[in-house]
């Protein structure tokens, strides 16, 4: 809603942008509070910034930098980060004051999320520090093809996810988890077979 401190639980969504799997986390927003139930969803925010590999920020760019924000500061600018200024359709409260209290090498963008304005650059500089390795602590050698594989076994996953929330059917989950398998034997070049459906025929009820 537009009332804060209304946000109490985080929502997470994997998402496959130019081949690239990435799990999204939404949070309850940040702040001192003195309601019990927001200072659960506070404490949850600040538990899943710790575990991220990395975080983007976004502030309101039509206020003023708060005692609050610089705190939130001190967590997120040691990891791999990107700060969002939205709100960029309005009147910016001072952009150039808001820069030099943040820090020199932050990466920051402006963006609207009411007309999409800045998304896909957003977009470009999430994929950047992905592809940089800065936020698995170093750098991978992985070929296209493989690539493609963990991407294709993503999405199956996903997709046997969503089928089970959805109660589709566990065959059809299967199905899915079986196209998991088979993308992830291509990326680490191993021989498909057949242990891992005849492990879940063994231990579950399929398709009854």
């Amino acid at each position: 809603t537009a009332v804060p401190g209304t946000t109490r639980d985080s929502i997470e969504e994997t998402v496959i942008y130019r081949g690239i799997p990435i799990r999204f986390v939404d949070t309850a927003g940040i702040r001192a509070t003195e309601d019990e139930v927001e200072s659960i969803g506070v404490g949850r925010s600040i538990r899943l910034i710790k575990d991220a590999d990395m975080c983007i920020w976004m502030l309101d760019s039509s206020e003023p930098f708060s005692d609050e924000d610089r705190e939130l500061w001190s967590l997120i600018g040691e990891k791999p980060h990107v700060v969002a200024l939205n709100k960029s359709d309005l009147v910016p409260y001072d952009n150039e004051k808001l820069l030099r209290e943040i820090t020199f090498n932050s990466n920051v963008i402006s963006i609207s999320a009411l007309n999409s304005q800045g998304i896909e650059n957003l977009k470009e500089l999430i994929v950047k520090d992905f592809v940089n390795g800065n936020t698995l602590g170093g750098s991978y050698g992985v070929t296209s093809r493989q690539m493609r594989g963990i991407s294709a076994a993503i999405s199956a996953l996903v997709a046997a996810r969503d089928t089970l929330v959805a109660k589709i059917g566990d065959d059809v989950a299967l199905a899915c988890i079986s196209d998991a398998r088979v993308a992830l034997a291509e990326v680490i070049g191993a021989d498909s077979t057949e242990d891992l459906v005849n492990r879940i025929f063994k231990d579950f009820c399929v398709g009854k």
